[in-house]
This record gives structure tokens, C-alpha cells and sequence, in this order.
């Protein structure tokens, strides 16, 4: 999926370094919720990481990274995000003590989130 100026994100993910999910490459949508709970776009579980600890959306043809008061804040190649800023491709960003790269690209075999369709088994059929 190719950026079109201002609009659609280009593909693009996060290569978790350290933790219990290292190694793992999460998926980014246009925005980004990242903590530690379900419902967030990308999920660090890690007790360093709050509920909801940051937010990575793309707009104006950039990548900004905002923390959302989070407990034990947010880094971009070390220096503390106090407000929103723009990030890019191979920044190391720490939420807590999870530290990952934002990388370019989709990852191999994945689709992106806004392609991926649940299918669901046929309905019944209802006999009257």
C-alpha cells in the first residue's frame, strides 16, 4: 500500500528489540493506539507499559508519535516525548521498558489490518 500525500498510511510497523515479545513486528493502522490492554492497535504486554500509553497516527505525510500520560513514559531514541512529534523509520521509541523500531513495510505473509476480513461459517438454515 503506497502514501498518497496527506491520506492513507503507508505500510508500516513496529520490530519489538526486547520483552517477552521480542522479535514480534506489529502492524500500524492511519492511527495507532499502543498499550498494554485489548482494544489497542498494538498490544505490549509488559507491566512497564500503561493501558493506554501512546499513540502513533500518520498525518500531513508524517508519522507523530504522542504519549497519552502514561506511568512510565515514552522515548524516542532516548530523549522523553512531552508532546507530540514526528518520528521516523528506524527510530528506537521505548514505551516504558519495551523498546521497538519503527520500520517501513508490511511484514511478509501478513496482511494489513484494514484488509484482513473475518469470514463466518453459513448461517443455519431456518425451517418454517
Amino acid at each position: 500500500m503506497a502514501a498518497s500525500g496527506d491520506g492513507q498510511a503507508p505500510e508500516a510497523h513496529l520490530l519489538v528489540l526486547d520483552g517477552t515479545q521480542e522479535g514480534q513486528r506489529l502492524m500500524l493502522r492511519q492511527t495507532a493506539d499502543i498499550g498494554r490492554i485489548v482494544g489497542n492497535v498494538v498490544r505490549l504486554q509488559d507491566e512497564t507499559v500503561s493501558a493506554k500509553h501512546a499513540r502513533l497516527s500518520f498525518h500531513g505525510g508524517q508519522w507523530w508519535l504522542e504519549d497519552l500520560a502514561s506511568r512510565n513514559g515514552t522515548d524516542v531514541n532516548g530523549v522523553p516525548v512531552e508532546q507530540p512529534l514526528v518520528v521516523t523509520y528506524g527510530d528506537d521509541i521505548r514505551f516504558g521498558q519495551v523498546r521497538v523500531r519503527l520500520q517501513a513495510g508490511g511484514i511478509e505473509g501478513e496482511s494489513s489490518p484494514e484488509d484482513r476480513v473475518e469470514t463466518l461459517p453459513p448461517a443455519a438454515s431456518v425451517q418454517a
